[in-house]
């Protein structure tokens, strides 16, 4: 079963569009999640990219366990060079040089999943 995650921080402001443009062009990871053995333990499925005003929330839907998808996302080279562009525009500076540092940059600005309903929900 998919499960969700979303971090969210700030671009300066006047930056969004460029911003946008960063995304739009970034590269596609690896959706296959492997351990270190090449044992596939989990999928990125999807990224969904929000922004209003100078706030961006990257939304991942995965299968696996999260710290999983984190290492493997820290790992993956279009990833790298997209955070590395990302890093001109940020409000508040961050390290991302390393899988551990991306690691606790993404638990530091992971938003709190409040709700997740599906049309396969039924309400009692």
């Amino acid at each position: 079963m998919a499960d969700f995650a979303a971090v969210t921080w700030s671009v300066r402001p006047g930056t969004e569009g460029e911003v946008q443009q960063l995304f739009r062009d970034s590269g596609r990871p690896s959706h296959d999640v492997l351990d270190a053995e090449g044992n596939q333990v989990g999928k990125l499925l999807s990224t969904v990219v929000f922004m209003h005003g100078n706030r961006v929330v990257r939304v991942l839907e995965y299968e696996g366990s999260l710290p999983d998808v984190m290492r493997h996302m820290a790992q993956q080279p279009e990833l790298q060079e997209l955070e590395k562009k990302l890093d001109d525009y940020l409000e508040v500076k961050r390290d991302t040089s390393s899988p551990e540092k991306f690691r606790e940059y993404f638990l530091s600005c992971i938003m709190t999943n409040v709700i997740h309903r599906t049309r396969d929900d039924v309400d009692a």
